[in-house]
């Protein structure tokens, strides 16, 4: 302890805290009773620790803004600085530890040995008041700040870098690891957009990603290297494109299956109403939503005519009758084309729960549900009805060209 006590630089008025602050938890649960563990200095230790390099740090630079003091003291209070000051003070030699952590290498083991570094920082305040720890953490640790200011974050700098060049990748993987598990040695490969640029090792695997990017740093890529990466950026963006293609495609086949698609209208069937080469909206959604209602202008498919669209206007529904006489069409007795004459045999047709009489607003000059299955008009009753499944969507606007846009009743 007295050694101890001189690297320390302080002499304990109550030794029992120093004991105390070296004491670990293995070792107080095998001792049953006869000892307290550290964990509790250690709590308080941090704190110390933290608020005395906060308060250095602030009054020491008024011009650093928040990010860089926050850089900086998190290097100064970091394992790996705590570390350093164990190995300084030897202090691994000096804690008390349970059989089993003793023998798996506690005395080096990195958490171990900076817990207690902050537990005997707080030992010290206990024992001498805030003015004692304070030299203690200036002796350490805050005489090094130029040395921790300086040093660089080699992956937040190579990561800035990397972000000015959009379509840039950049990956670290682990390809390594040797020694027991308490003195671990890490070996991680950085990459960039998939080709190898350094590798590094370190005690931890944060520590072997910074050395990696370090040791990235200090070479340049060959000619090779450099056009193995051109290769590999070209290829990832063509793989962007073609997700991207490859999305767009989804997104319009969801819009044309379930929300509207554009139709071009192209015939006279529905002159007066649509006239041949304008470009309907027609809303696929609103079909599925509200049904299909009498008098709707509607996009269908003719039974036996393939997916080929045709657009007509829904004049009979469920339940309505159809009939043929002496060529006239007539739905639920009031005849629609009384001018007609079509050379077909007569016939009285009621509308299923599920079929719609379709036909084109120009009357004489249409092809639609008077006419459709020609082959099956016949003395058998059997006319031309659409199904709902036969029909697209509703009709709503024109859109081209502009001097005909506006709403379809």
């Amino acid at each position: 302890m007295k050694e101890l006590q001189k690297r320390l630089g302080y002499t304990f008025k109550d030794e029992k805290l120093l004991q105390t602050a070296l004491t670990h938890s293995s070792y107080a649960n095998e001792a049953k009773g006869r000892g307290v563990c550290n964990e509790r200095l250690e709590f308080l230790g941090d704190s110390i620790l933290g608020m005395v390099v906060a308060d250095h740090l602030y009054r020491g630079h008024p011009d650093l803004p928040e990010g860089e003091l926050t850089r900086v003291r998190a290097a100064l209070v970091c394992e790996e600085s705590l570390v350093e000051v164990a190995q300084a003070l030897d202090l691994g030699s000096y804690l008390l530890l349970g059989k089993g952590e003793e023998a798996g290498g506690g005395r080096e083991r990195p958490s171990i040995i900076a817990d207690a570094v902050e537990a005997v920082l707080a030992a010290v305040y206990l024992d001498g008041g805030i003015g004692s720890a304070r030299k203690l953490i200036q002796k350490f640790i805050l005489d090094r700040e130029a040395e921790k200011s300086a040093s660089r974050d080699y992956k937040t700098a190579l990561q800035e870098l990397v972000q000015r060049e959009s379509g840039q990748v950049l990956g670290y993987q682990l390809i390594g690891a040797e020694g027991p598990d308490h003195a671990k040695i890490f070996s991680v490969e950085v990459d960039l957009n998939g080709i190898p640029i350094g590798q590094g090792r370190g005690r931890s695997k944060k520590e072997a990603e910074q050395n990696a990017v370090a040791a990235e740093e200090q070479k340049e890529l060959t000619p090779e290297e450099q056009q193995a990466a051109r290769k590999a950026k070209f290829l990832k963006e063509i793989r962007e494109w073609v997700v991207a293609l490859v999305v767009a495609l989804v997104v319009v086949l969801f819009i044309r299956t379930f929300l509207f698609t554009i139709i071009r209208v192209d015939g006279h069937s529905m002159d007066y109403t649509l006239a041949d080469g304008e470009r309907m909206f027609v809303t696929i959604l609103d079909k599925k939503l509200f049904g299909v209602e009498r008098d709707d202008v509607v996009i269908c498919h003719f039974p036996g005519r393939g997916h080929t669209y045709f657009v007509k206007r829904v004049r009979g529904v469920p339940g309505d009758v159809i009939e043929r006489k002496d060529g006239v069409t007539y739905i639920n007795g009031e005849a629609i084309d009384p001018e007609s004459r079509y050379p077909y045999a007569d016939y009285t047709y009621t509308l299923g729960e599920d079929e719609y009489f379709c036909v084109g607003d120009n009357l004489y000059n249409s092809h639609d549900s008077r006419t459709w299955m020609d082959e099956h008009i016949s003395e058998e009753d059997v006319v031309g009805p659409l199904t709902e499944d036969m029909i697209v969507g509703k009709v709503r606007y024109v859109i081209w060209p502009l001097d005909e846009i506006g709403s379809v009743e």
